[in-house]
């Protein structure tokens, strides 16, 4: 699907159009023609492709619309600020060492090796850790309970996007898939419900003592807690709607990450005089012995590999396409 995308992109612009059945489509790459729907605070509308996601991740932030997207888009912001993402760095550091002896391993095997799935498995552990405060061991047990539900699920968003007949919900729910589906929310529902009313309690317990700085709370739980203490309209969030959004972050924290550093890791593998800077920097910062953790300051100083990082999703976006449904002219025919 991806290369006829970009088939239809080379051979007729910036701008062409295309049919999934009944569907009218345009796909754009031309950022002039772009500019009028992304720009736009009115443009907000989802397309077909992110029906597939809602059984899972609900009215969360990838999928919702209109005032309740720019409701949670902004009291969701406040988790996201540097001070509060650089107290995750122990947890990313020891998932880090845990995928640092398994790929020593496989190094010892002098055979070739899909990294995605071994990647996906270290996102997933630092995202489930550092948004509900839960670590599920992903790397350690693969074939967990929880691990598998992501899995199967993932499995089947993709093929439902990219198989015509599999995206009518008459046909879907038909087919084997659809049970699989089931059997995967649950657990996956199952999970987040527990840890959001777990936390709820707790937050209860400690009233005041665990204080709102101007950036987000004072914890390791900052992005589950700012969803349990946030109020819209005066009235706090409840549990589902939590859910919603603890799903979404969940689902685009551990997959766009897995994509983006697998990507960079096939940059990197590529390009010899790049792999030999980039260990040099490291080599300046952290001293000979490379065993030793990071710090945020650490991390700071590492200049070439973050531009490295960011040329390989230039090169290779973890999301290499986006879906608007618009039912309105932009009125703005200039640019076209």
């Amino acid at each position: 699907m991806v290369k006829n995308i970009q088939y239809l992109s080379q051979k007729y612009g910036g701008i062409s159009r295309f049919y999934i059945l009944s569907q009218r489509y345009f796909l754009i790459s031309d950022v002039k023609f772009i500019e009028a729907i992304m720009s736009s605070t009115e443009f907000l509308s989802k397309g077909k492709s992110y029906d597939f996601l809602h059984p899972w991740l609900g009215q969360g932030l990838l999928t919702s619309t209109g005032r309740r997207w720019k409701n949670h888009r902004k009291f969701l912001t406040p988790a996201f600020h540097f001070n509060i993402l650089q107290n995750f760095l122990p947890v990313f550091v020891k998932s880090g060492k845990i995928l640092t002896e398994k790929l020593r391993s496989y190094a010892a095997q002098g055979e070739p090796v899909d990294l995605f799935p071994i990647i996906a498995l270290t996102a997933l552990d630092n995202v489930t850790e550092s948004i509900m405060g839960v670590s599920v061991g992903a790397q350690n047990d693969s074939e967990s309970q929880y691990v598998k539900a992501i899995k199967d699920l993932t499995n089947v968003l993709a093929y439902r996007m990219r198989n015509a007949f599999a995206s009518s919900d008459p046909i879907f729910n038909l087919m084997s898939m659809k049970r699989v589906q089931d059997r995967a929310l649950k657990v996956l529902h199952d999970q987040s419900i527990k840890v959001i009313e777990a936390r709820r309690r707790q937050l209860d317990n400690m009233e005041n003592s665990s204080p709102i700085s101007e950036y987000g709370i004072k914890n390791k739980h900052a992005f589950l807690d700012l969803l349990l203490l946030a109020e819209i309209d005066g009235e706090k969030i409840d549990n589902v709607s939590v859910r919603e959004e603890v799903d979404t972050f969940m689902f685009e924290g551990h997959d766009t990450t897995t994509s983006g550093i697998v990507f960079s890791l096939f940059c990197i593998a590529n390009n010899k005089e790049v792999q030999e800077k980039i260990l040099q920097e490291q080599i300046s910062v952290l001293g000979n012995d490379m065993s030793n953790d990071p710090t945020y300051s650490d991390i700071q100083q590492m200049k070439y590999l973050e531009c490295v990082i960011k040329e390989s999703l230039r090169l290779y976006p973890s999301v290499p396409f986006i879906e608007r449904q618009i039912s309105q002219d932009t009125g703005n025919t200039s640019s076209f």
